[in-house]
This record gives C-alpha cells, sequence and structure tokens, in this order.
C-alpha cells in the first residue's frame, strides 16, 4: 500500500489496534458496564476500581499508546511522502482522538474513582451513590464515544487497505 516497510507496519498496527481497542471500549458499552450499572452501588464501584487498576497493564497500553504513536506517525510520514490518502487521515485522527478522549476525560474519572472510600459518604460530602451515578453517566457516554470512533477508525483503514 504505501512505499516504505515502517509506514505498512504501522499502517497494520494502527488498523489492528483499532479493533482490538473498539472491541475493548464496546464490550465496556454493551456488558460491563450495564452489569455494574445493575449492582449494589458499594459492589460497581469496588469492581470498577480493581478493573481500573488491572487495565493498567503492558498488553493493554501497548494497544493504547501504540495505536495512537502509530497513527500520528503514520499521519505526519504519509502526508510527508505524499502518500496519505483522505481515509487514511481521517482513521488515523480519530483513533488519536481516542487517546486525548481517555487521557482528559475518563482517566480523571477513573482517578476520582480510586479515591473514594466505600463507606456512605465520600470525603467531599458526596454520598456514594450520586458519586457513582455522577461516574457511570459520565464515564459510559465518553467510553460509547471512543468504542465508535475506534470502530470507525477500523473501518476506514481497512477501506483504505483495499483501494476505496
Amino acid at each position: 500500500m504505501f512505499e516504505s516497510t515502517l509506514m505498512n507496519l504501522l499502517f497494520a498496527f494502527a488498523s489492528v489496534s483499532a479493533g482490538v481497542l473498539a472491541g475493548i471500549y464496546g464490550i465496556f458499552s454493551n456488558t460491563v458496564m450495564p452489569a455494574l450499572a445493575a449492582s449494589p452501588d458499594k459492589t460497581a464501584v469496588r469492581v470498577m476500581q480493581d478493573i481500573n487498576r488491572l487495565i493498567v497493564n503492558p498488553l493493554f497500553l501497548l494497544f493504547f499508546m501504540g495505536s495512537a504513536l502509530a497513527s500520528i506517525t503514520l499521519l505526519i510520514l504519509a502526508g510527508l511522502t505524499g502518500q496519505l490518502t483522505w481515509l487514511t487521515a481521517i482513521a488515523s485522527v480519530m483513533l488519536s482522538a481516542t487517546l486525548f478522549t481517555t487521557i482528559g476525560i475518563n482517566v480523571p474519572l477513573n482517578n476520582a474513582l480510586k479515591e473514594t472510600t466505600l463507606d456512605s459518604t465520600t470525603r467531599d460530602g458526596t454520598n456514594l451513590p450520586t458519586l457513582w451515578q455522577h461516574y457511570l453517566d459520565r464515564w459510559v457516554r465518553w467510553n460509547h464515544i471512543r468504542a465508535i470512533l475506534c470502530a470507525l477508525s477500523a473501518f476506514l483503514y481497512a477501506l483504505a487497505a483495499s483501494g476505496i
């Protein structure tokens, strides 16, 4: 597809990463978060705290950080060499946007939840059900966006690879 092996590898990695992340975010939106929403607040908060701790692992970070790095690098290199297509550009921008969405919105929510005790009232005086509902509403909304952006990125990368 590209004249450079490096750009082809970046393209392949970004494509696969977009699909992997779409699956991870999608399963949270479709299954994990609805299950937690139906659970007692203390249980849901505790499980989400555990998930947030466990998901920061080398395999997830490879796809999460690697996807953004690969897509941004691909965008720059393809642009500099005149090989950038509009499909690749849009896919790369959307995939990169998931990193910034996560860092700017989901991670701060996760950090706030991390600091929460399972007492009926949190340190700042907010009760646990109110805190959990705020977290759940905002986190899920932005997770849907991440899932959609990643799925669209994977689709656009596939279209670009097919030569459309």
